[in-house]
């Protein structure tokens, strides 16, 4: 098992991996990676913007069952997830996650991809 020590998110990050009882010490500039990226991950955000993720139960499905938007929302970052190498798996259409390795540790991380309507 590999377990992973993060450090708060600043621009630079040491991550301690212990795996089998040896501890190995990686740096990451959290900034730089972010900017190697940048063009790719506004253009992933924008795609997610696109979808009008608003409840609508009259489109409601037993795939979608939220309605359809917030399926195909759900969908959308599902498949960029899996698109990274990540394993992912939709709930029911009322929720998804995504994984990396197989470790019994894991770090979770809580979104979601609707949005209310303005009043």
């Amino acid at each position: 098992n590999k377990h992973y020590l993060y450090s708060s998110f600043q621009k630079f990050d040491k991550i301690n991996i212990i795996e089998k009882g040896v501890e190995d010490v990686i740096e990451i500039n959290w900034l730089a990676e972010v900017e190697k990226r940048k063009d790719d991950l506004l253009k992933d955000l924008e795609g997610l913007l696109r979808i009008a993720s608003v409840k609508d139960l009259t489109t409601s499905t037993p795939e979608y069952p939220m309605g359809e938007k917030i399926g195909e929302a759900l969908d959308y970052v599902l498949a960029l997830a899996k698109n990274e190498g990540f394993k992912t798996k939709n709930l029911d259409g009322f929720a998804g996650f995504a994984e990396w390795g197989e470790s019994e540790d894991y770090i979770g991380v809580l979104a979601h991809v609707d949005v209310v309507p303005a009043p």
